[in-house]
């Protein structure tokens, strides 16, 4: 088992229940092998790195004020994000379906520029972008 699928596994396990996230994350696979007709352990890496946030904006107290301020996250971070991500959207896909399934589907939409967790990241670039600015008041006390 890859570190990345581990990874995979331990994010969606709840309650210890490792055999049954083992099986959502097998079902996954086995719908991105049906529909993309290619290695799935490939396909699920090229999602997971393409929703990879390269930044998280956090809130500091400046003075009186609440500044946000971007700081760059690791590569550990950016895999466990972009995971927590993808499991969020499928969650919220269709109901009826089984969580592999809803897991796979997310997979795919994120290779296609589809999916909630790709407008999640744009939207956290987008506000490490505008708070930029933020960075010089990190050392510097007002």
């Amino acid at each position: 088992e890859s570190p990345l699928i581990s990874a995979f596994v331990n994010n969606i396990m709840k309650s210890g229940k490792k055999a049954t996230a083992r099986r959502i994350v097998s079902d996954a696979l086995k719908h991105i092998q049906l529909e993309s007709g290619s290695n799935p352990h490939h396909v699920l890496a090229s999602a997971i790195e393409k929703v990879e946030p390269l930044f998280k904006v956090e809130g500091a107290m400046r003075g009186a004020k609440s500044v946000q301020t971007p700081r760059p996250l690791t590569e550990r971070q950016r895999r466990r994000t972009a995971i927590i991500w993808i499991t969020d959207a499928a969650q919220k896909r269709n109901r009826k379906d089984p969580a592999g399934i809803r897991i796979g589907k997310e997979v795919l939409a994120v290779l296609n520029d589809e999916s909630a967790a790709i407008q999640k990241r744009n939207q956290v670039h987008k506000n490490a972008l505008m708070n930029r600015s933020n960075l010089v008041l990190v050392d510097r006390r007002i």
